[in-house]
């Protein structure tokens, strides 16, 4: 009885600490989301896209669609069954509980491969503090494909090596749901699942060949992937260091054995999973009435307008390259040396450089700490799949490593949010490393009479202190979000609810919308999509929808735009200053023509049609 007390009052010691953390991230994060609106304005773009499928218009044909069809039936869950209005209030609130959601996922893989709540509360916090770009762009999916993502070593972990047909079939599902929302991300996480379970194959005749297969295909994959952009010096080392990551995880799964996998069987719950949830998928596209080919072109072509004029890489150092190269060898050299002492030194060391080179990136000051995480740490994920030589791998460990080598090319070919999320997983396996190390140091130091064995203490000591400096970044959070969202003004415009604004900003919206109320078709060339959430003048057409700026959108796009502007009787046209200097000599022409500028507001022009005879000034 007392010990049955005493698990219950752990249990709700636990619950209450977790119902904490998420409590005090919800009210950061609600500051952070309600006080932060970027100029891209994607967040428009997503909510108008939905807005114009839920009106009847056919995603990938009659309007621009990003990302796939699992995008689709999430949109009309939310905002058709559950009749949730496409609001800024509602997308960031929405928003806010899928943040919440990758941290409490976070948090669960740490739990699962390390047994302590408290390494798991650090990978709560640790995780919503790494993902804090969120807020840049409500409405997107890849707070839901961070989740599906992190659910793929959670589920092995959960199942332990039970069931392994079922535990396959759950992966393979989610790697075709991950496949259905953003594709490529599809391919980096079936990658990934199948270099863990092919180096599950066992001893057979081709076991070096398929080795030498899946190390070198590994290895070559992000380069092949990236050739269009390898000309770009960081292109270049961005691939080489993915490549080296990715290797290194390969070798280790195909060297690695996990006690009791059953390869035919994991194969085939794959391989049935992915078939499943695909057909499924395929049939939610066809009851929609969307042709399969529409969604390729669409896709491909958006993939190819990217590479064409809107990519840019973040800068990788020579020395990050040599150090990915260090990580492979050193990886080769724990898997086939026979020498247990030096093993067992390269892998503590591989380990110690892992968390510390982590724990650095997070240091770097914000945008550039997730580049860090790819570059410094990145290549170094394959040391978590086993605790120490003498013991076994896990699959769970397995997959952490594997994903976290394949998630971070999602940086390809524009490294913004995608480089946050992707690079998740490099932390999370970095703590877990960190959580294997602790108890080893305390054995080496009892081995050599410096403390006690057993001696929890030490433990103890750690983990208060890494989640001590762990809270401090969470205070020093709260504190900035709580400060910009109450110093700043309320915008005050039709379905922003909470959204607070820096007060020049807030004003130049408020007169922009003034304005454009007094107009009946409004176009912006750089797409200010959530402009026509706060007026009443029309939107120029469900074609005109567009992620890329005016200049840079399709003929088919522009002419669309131009015949909206003639046939309106009052048509506006604002535009932005930076971007008309920076505009490329002839783009928008017939904008010149047949448009003046009248009025400006801030960095915006407003633009109205010329009179009769009037030529460009």
């Amino acid at each position: 009885m007392p010990s049955d007390r005493s698990a219950s009052a752990r249990l709700g010691i636990a619950l209450m600490s977790g119902l904490l953390l998420c409590l005090a991230c919800g009210v950061i994060g609600f500051y952070e989301l309600f006080s932060t609106f970027l100029p891209y304005d994607d967040e428009g773009l997503m909510m108008l896209s939905n807005q114009l499928f839920l009106e009847g218009y056919q995603p990938y044909s009659e309007i621009t669609w990003l990302y796939g069809p699992a995008q689709l039936a999430w949109v009309q869950l939310l905002h058709g069954v559950a009749a949730i209005p496409i609001t800024h209030n509602a997308v960031r609130l929405i928003t806010l509980a899928v943040w919440l959601s990758v941290a409490a996922i976070s948090g669960a893989v740490a739990l699962r491969l390390t047994g302590s709540r408290v390494w798991a509360a650090i990978a709560f916090l640790l995780s919503f503090l790494f993902t804090r770009s969120i807020v840049n762009e409500p409405g997107h999916p890849q707070g839901i494909l961070t989740v599906a993502v992190l659910a793929i070593p959670l589920i092995s972990a959960l199942n332990g090596g039970n069931r392994q047909w079922w535990t396959g079939f759950v992966l393979g599902s989610i790697v075709a749901v991950t496949a259905a929302i953003k594709p490529n991300a599809g391919v980096f996480n079936l990658a990934a699942v199948g270099v863990a379970v092919l180096g599950q194959v066992g001893s057979c005749r081709w076991h070096r060949l398929l080795t030498g297969i899946v190390v070198v295909g590994s290895m070559v994959f992000p380069l092949l992937l990236m050739y269009p952009l390898l000309s770009h010096v960081d292109c270049l080392r961005f691939a080489l260091i993915s490549g080296f990551s990715t290797a290194a995880v390969a070798i280790t799964a195909c060297t690695a054995r996990v006690p009791g996998a059953d390869f035919p069987a994991l194969a085939r719950g794959v391989l049935s999973g992915l078939a499943v949830t695909s057909i499924a998928a395929l049939g939610y596209v066809l009851v929609l009435g969307i042709s399969p080919a529409d969604i390729i072109v669409s896709l491909l072509g958006y993939a190819a307008r990217q590479l064409d004029f809107y990519h840019f890489f973040r800068a990788y150092l020579p020395v990050q390259v040599a150090l990915g190269a260090a990580s492979l060898l050193c990886a080769v050299a724990v898997m086939f040396c026979r020498h247990r002492a030096t093993v067992q030194g390269l892998l503590v060391a591989a380990k110690g450089w892992f968390v510390l080179a982590a724990f650095y990136s997070l240091a770097v000051n914000d945008p550039a700490h997730a580049q860090a995480m790819l570059g410094w740490a990145g290549p170094w994920c394959w040391s978590v799949v086993i605790l120490d030589r003498s013991s076994q791998a896990s699959m769970a460990r397995l997959l952490l490593a594997a994903i976290a080598a394949w998630s971070p090319l999602l940086a390809y070919p524009v490294p913004g949010s995608q480089l946050y999320f992707g690079s998740l997983p490099v932390l999370l396996a970095a703590l877990v490393c960190l959580a294997d190390l602790v108890p080893q140091a305390m054995n080496w130091m009892a081995r050599r009479s410096l403390m006690q064995r057993g001696e929890t203490g030490l433990l103890r000591v750690i983990q208060s202190g890494v989640l001590f400096l762990t809270l401090v970044l969470l205070y020093g959070q709260f504190e900035t979000a709580r400060t910009r969202y109450t110093s700043n003004p309320l915008l005050g415009l039709p379905d922003t609810g909470y959204l607070r604004m820096e007060g020049r900003s807030a004003d130049h919206f408020r007169e922009l919308v003034a304005v454009a109320d007094q107009h009946d078709l409004v176009l912006t060339t750089f797409r200010f999509n959530s402009l026509y959430f706060w007026t009443s003048a029309d939107f120029p057409g469900a074609q005109y929808l567009s992620q890329f700026t005016l200049e840079y959108s399709s003929d088919a796009q522009q002419a669309a735009a131009r015949q909206a502007l003639q046939q309106a009787r009052r048509p506006l046209v604002i535009d932005r200053m930076d971007l008309r200097k920076a505009r490329v000599k002839g783009g928008l022409y017939w904008l010149d023509e047949e448009f003046e500028t009248f009025r400006r507001i801030g960095p915006y022009l407003l633009l109205r049609p010329r009179k009769d005879g009037e030529g460009a000034v």
